[in-house]
């Protein structure tokens, strides 16, 4: 299961043992049979996309709130969980009381999230008797957030199972390369296995491509290629002023500047997409940075 630490506290190395590190840091325990990886906003708020990205890779979020950290950039990261609608969080108190934060998150999914006090121990506790919402049913799913060239191995990609099941000697299809490529290999937890289903981090070994043209924000198997889309911007109640002069979509692990062409939304590139995908608007030059939401329809 994946947990996100939207803000940049350091929470994420009582949590588990520390792995992949870029912009974002991922941290990894197993207990029994549970397995939790949590992924840190770790360049945040130097750098937006990290926390959008921490926001997006997750299912359930963790709001590390200190009594210095009620600044804009706890807005802006609630602001991105509301976005996405991410409806599965905890806000984790220290040295703050519920009373000085529920002000701050009134009118967000952030408001319904469960208020929690103890210590990072009691925390982990809470989070390892979480179950996974994500669904295996359906067609595999799998967004791509690091990808490197193994000696003896090839193309290796880190990413999330989003929906479905991933399968040993799979073909699928790598967008927005639209190239079929091959699974040769699985592992989850260092551990190689047959196949991975739907909230699990895994680590594909993949025959056909290079680890350039399978990028972050590579969606493997059900997604869509596109350079336009025709939803409409929700914008949220502090972006009064709609018009946006650096106007940024951030989608599944893909940024790309957009720009209106009539009744559509032309996009700086190709990106891939699928139904019911929300994605978050942004723009660097205002505060708010985070502006709303664009849905994908379906």
């Amino acid at each position: 299961m994946m947990i996100g630490l939207p803000l940049n506290t350091g929470l994420g190395k009582e949590l588990g043992k520390k792995g992949t590190s870029s912009d974002v840091t991922l941290y990894n325990r197993r207990s029994g049979e549970k397995v939790l990886n949590v992924v840190e906003a770790s360049s945040y708020p130097e750098k937006i996309t990290s926390m959008l990205l921490s926001v997006s890779l997750s299912e359930f979020l963790v709001f590390h709130v200190r009594l210095d950290g009620l600044d804009k950039n706890f807005a802006e990261a609630v602001l991105a969980a509301d976005a996405l609608e991410k409806k599965e969080g905890t806000v984790f108190l220290d040295g703050v009381v519920e009373e000085q934060v529920k002000p701050l998150v009134s009118g967000t999914v952030v408001e319904r999230y469960e208020f929690f006090s103890g210590s990072p121990a009691d925390l982990l506790a809470r989070l390892l008797s979480l179950e996974s919402s994500r669904s295996s049913a359906g067609p595999a799913r799998v967004l791509v957030d690091h990808s490197f060239q193994v000696r003896g191995v090839g193309t290796v990609v880190l990413g999330v199972v989003l929906s479905g099941e991933v399968k040993k000697y799979d073909s699928l299809t790598a967008h927005p390369l639209e190239k079929e490529v091959t699974v040769k290999s699985i592992q989850v937890m260092d551990e190689d296995l047959d196949s991975a289903r739907a909230g699990d981090r895994v680590g594909l070994a993949l025959k056909g491509v290079t680890p350039e043209e399978v990028s972050r924000g590579t969606v493997i198997g059900d997604a869509e290629t596109v350079a336009e889309l025709s939803a409409a911007i929700e914008y949220n109640r502090y972006s009064q002023d709609t018009a946006l002069e650096r106007s940024m979509l951030f989608a599944g692990a893909s940024k790309t500047e957009f720009r209106a062409g009539g009744e559509r939304l032309l996009l700086g590139k190709k990106i891939p997409v699928w139904k019911g995908q929300n994605m978050v608007v942004y723009d660097q030059s205002k505060r708010p940075t985070v502006r709303g939401r664009l849905r994908v329809p379906g």
